[in-house]
């Protein structure tokens, strides 16, 4: 029998480390290696030690046959409610142990099972649900990603178009239910979530999905990254206080996603200074019967510990204590064998269970697939794993960037140093701010203020250099006209970043409400009137967040303010303190429904607030996807010319911050920029206009009617050739079915709205005429307006593909050329003139027609903004040419 197993595996074993295209995955790379493969296969051939005793508790298990009846597969399975719970969970264990039983014997009988269950799966199940959807789809998806990536790569005989099936079925299917973790949970369903992210990750080598993985580990919002589970140095665990095996479910589930990024050669397992030791420590010295130190904590979604909102744990349970599960052999041979460090009771627990078995939830059989001799290796045999786990901090003098040690896993060496580069935009190489880093961080003095930067690491060691990290995005404080700072009295100091795509808040505080206010605050100073708009994201911890938007007269505890905010658990509402030190109202009440709020008040979704100032009325909508939005209510505050919008972090919690997470956010005088670093508009209509509204639901009515050859569209000055033009209207355009498409006030953004909302659908003229921008002078600059510009040329041409677009210059306004508005205008106008599109859009500037020695003509514009009918009359005769022209009148 010996013998047969070594021939086999000369055969089908392929040797030395397989590495996955560009991204150099190690591959078989989750729970073991091949090192631990051959590891295991030597001790059971021999038949002797430990491994072989563990091994004899995977040949016990019912799991592990090859003859094992498939309970599956199904299109669905879930945990509370229970949908065919019990058969997905037999049929995970089942398809892992039998990998595991095919790689350590070498019977092709094992790998024929293991393959026909995943096969099964893979082409079956859609979908894992239920309230505990996360916690269920972490602990056995676990199960079938191991089992393919042990199947995939080691000459099993699975096709290599069902091991591609099978990344988009993990992708797919179990995914999008783990993706965001589980804010609103104890921790051991976030480590479930991490563990099987990471997995998924490197079984699909996939190096953006595997960084933020390991940057969750190291610094996730909610209770599974490694310090809010094992929440102080002494060991002491988030549930600690609920009971010691949901403490030791989350440990082990942590271990788990350890080893994987060990085998990737990143050290979590030493993250700062060997944290999950110490838990296992705590635990383990606990479960003996031995005194631990306890401390009072209230966990990060305020639900669990001392003032929890569900359960207010004051001591250390005695739930569970003395019993143990199968997850201490694990980091107890990491740290003893391959780091030499002491771990004396996690020692005393694994002589009482070894050798471990398999259970339900753990993967367990760590005396068998764990156990080893120490580490007698000085040098590395590979170079060290890419760097991983980049976090960035905004200092007072510019961004402290930190990373997880990269190692060599074989050897158990560490990178002897570190090369750090940044670019500041996509057109540049990187450059190398330092190459002699031997520290796993650095603080770049060198960023500028407002500066976003993209950071990337390298790690080397005697053998060779890692390959180059996923980017970090990081600006050192806020962009542009950002600032952030703390509102009130809070115990905790908050902080503010910006990635280039996301705000993150980290803020205490606690309520946004009563008199006076404690909360963090991401804000810009504005003037005038104007529209805040964002999307609130994930992650958010504290389940008694309140996040949203916020107009704010001062910056002082107890100012006036408008908020449209979301409120535990989860509404909707339009926040209001109408004077200084005036009680909080709240109106507008608005329940999100149920396809964004799931049982057990978990927000599920992402969620869009607005907030619109026309002179002293606040105006707030809600929108589930950013489109169709609901205006919840209106209150008229005096708030003075220039005051504060931007975005809040409360977390209402005592000494516990919370994160909140906010992306598409745009103020008139900013907006996130995409990928290209192109500010885009952001289309927006007027809802607090009546008049408005009404006027544009005309436009509608009558595109829909047809028979329109010219269609003109802007702001008042356009709109007025109903009132001060409507003779000259009569006289140059009626002919021409003509449709005035103007609104007095707009801006481009409103402009781009009813666009894309119903004035030009159903007609497709010969012409379109565009003047716009006047308005914007004041919300935004000359290359923001005329961006907004090109943008709506470019809707223009999408929707209306056979029609030509005359752009008409902005009109002059004010006095003369000194005047703020007109040369704004003036430069918007020098920005756009090369508009011209061949044969379709072209560019016009008359407005020499309106000006005498750079002054105004008052007898044409005799407001210094609108023309009157004699101005009107000028505008016609300028333009008839071209018109004509255009239109194919001559």
């Amino acid at each position: 029998m010996k013998r047969t197993i070594i021939i086999i595996f000369s055969i089908f074993w392929m040797s030395g480390f397989s590495f996955s295209g560009e991204d150099s995955f190690i591959h078989p790379g989750l729970l073991h290696n091949e090192t631990d493969i051959q590891r295991m296969r030597e001790a059971v051939t021999n038949e002797r030690g430990a491994i072989y005793e563990g091994f004899k508790a995977l040949l016990e298990s019912d799991y592990s046959k090859a003859d094992y009846k498939m309970r599956g597969p199904f299109p669905e399975w879930g945990r509370a409610p229970n949908i065919r719970t019990g058969e997905a969970q037999s049929d995970a264990r089942a398809s892992y142990e039998n990998a595991l039983m095919w790689a350590i014997t070498g019977k092709k009988e094992h790998a024929r099972k293991s393959i026909e269950i995943i096969n099964a799966w893979a082409g079956s199940l859609k979908k894992v649900t239920g309230i505990d959807g996360v916690l269920a789809a972490g602990i056995q998806g676990f199960k079938f990603v191991n089992a393919a990536e042990i199947l995939r790569h080691t000459n099993s005989g699975w096709p290599e178009e069902d091991a591609e099936r099978c990344e988009k079925w993990f992708m797919d299917a179990w995914h999008p239910t783990i993706e965001h973790y589980a804010y609103f949970a104890n921790g051991n369903w976030e480590t479930a979530a991490l563990q099987t992210n990471m997995a998924i990750a490197i079984y699909c080598s996939d190096r953006k999905l595997f960084e933020s993985t390991v940057r969750y580990a190291v610094n996730g919002a909610g209770n599974g990254s490694i310090n809010h589970l094992i929440v102080y140095p002494s060991g002491q665990c988030q549930e600690t206080t609920r009971a010691q095996h949901y403490a030791q479910l989350g440990l082990g589930l942590l271990g788990g996603a350890a080893e994987i990024a060990w085998n990737q050669g990143v050290d979590l397992y030493g993250w700062n200074d060997n944290r999950i030791l110490k838990g296992f420590e705590y635990t383990a010295k606990y479960g003996l019967g031995e005194d631990v130190p306890y401390q009072h904590y209230l966990d990060r979604t305020g639900k669990y510990g001392l003032g929890g909102q569900h359960k207010n744990y004051t001591e250390i349970s005695t739930v569970s204590r003395g019993n143990f599960y199968p997850i201490f052999e694990k980091p107890f041979n990491h740290y003893t064998k391959r780091r030499n460090i002491k771990a004396p009771y996690s020692a005393r627990v694994v002589q009482l269970k070894r050798p471990e078995g398999p259970t339900r939830d753990y993967v367990g059989l760590g005396t068998l697939t764990h156990w080893r001799l120490p580490s007698n290796d000085a040098n590395p045999v590979n170079s060290p794993g890419t760097p991983a786990g980049l976090v960035a901090k905004s200092k007072e003098n510019g961004i402290l960037i930190s990373w997880v040690r990269s190692v060599d896993p074989i050897s158990c060496t560490n990178a002897q140093k570190y090369t750090l580069s940044r670019r500041s935009n996509d057109n540049e190489k990187f450059k190398i701010i330092s190459s002699e880093i031997t520290e796993t961080h650095f603080h770049d003095q060198s960023a500028k203020r407002g500066t976003l930067y993209h950071y990337v690491v390298t790690a080397t060691n005697e053998h060779g250099t890692s390959k180059r990290s996923a980017e970090l995005a990081a600006c050192s404080h806020l962009p542009g006209p950002w600032l952030s700072k703390d509102i009130g009295n809070v115990a905790i100091k908050g902080y503010s970043k910006f990635n280039g795509s996301r705000f993150t808040l980290e803020g205490e505080g606690n309520d946004i409400g009563g008199t006076s206010d404690a909360f963090h605050f991401a804000y810009a100073p504005m003037t005038g009137e104007g529209t805040i708009t964002a999307r609130i994201v994930r992650p958010m911890s504290s389940q008694w967040t309140k996040p949203g938007i916020m107009m704010r007269k001062t910056l002082a505890a107890d100012s006036p303010h408008a908020s449209v905010l979301l409120l535990p658990h989860w509404k909707g509402a339009l926040v209001s303190r109408s004077a200084k030190g005036k009680t909080t109202q709240v109106s507008g009440m608005t329940e999100l429904g149920e396809n964004h709020v799931i049982k057990k008040n978990r927000l599920s979704t992402p969620y869009w607030v607005r907030l619109i100032r026309f002179r002293n009325t606040f105006t707030g909508y809600l929108s589930s996807d950013g489109t169709d939005w609901k205006q919840i209510g209106s209150i008229e505050i005096p708030m003075g010319g220039t005051f504060y919008v931007g975005l809040p972090a409360c977390s209402q919690l005592n000494s516990v911050t919370t994160t909140v997470t906010y992306d598409s956010v745009s103020i008139p005088s900013w907006r996130t920029p995409n990928k290209e670093k192109i500010i885009m508009s952001r289309p927006e209509p007027r809802w607090h206009k009546k008049a408005w509204v009404e006027r544009h639901k005309k436009f509608n009515e009558r595109a829909k009617k047809g028979n329109v050859d010219l269609i003109m569209i802007g702001d008042s000055i356009t709109h007025w050739w109903d009132t001060a033009g409507k003779e000259i209207w009569e006289k140059y355009y009626t002919k021409r079915n003509a449709l005035n498409l103007a609104i007095s006030g707009d801006r481009t953004e409103h402009v781009l709205w009813r666009l894309e909302n119903g004035n030009i659908e159903g007609i497709s003229p010969k012409l379109a005429t565009l003047m716009i921008g006047t308005n914007n002078h004041m919300s935004s600059s000359p290359e923001y307006t005329a961006r907004d510009i090109r943008l709506i040329v470019q809707k223009l041409r999408s929707k209306l593909p056979q029609t030509k677009i005359l752009v008409l210059a902005i009109f002059p306004r004010g006095g003369n050329d000194d005047d703020a508005a007109r040369q704004k205008n003036m430069e918007v106008n020098r920005l756009i003139s090369d508009i011209g599109e061949e044969d379709m859009v072209h560019f016009l500037n008359i407005n020499e027609t309106f000006l005498n020695n750079r002054r105004i003509r008052n007898d044409l514009i005799p407001d210094g903004t609108h023309p009157n009918e004699k101005g009107y009359s000028a505008w016609a005769r300028a333009t008839e040419p071209t018109i004509s022209k255009l239109m194919g009148e001559n």
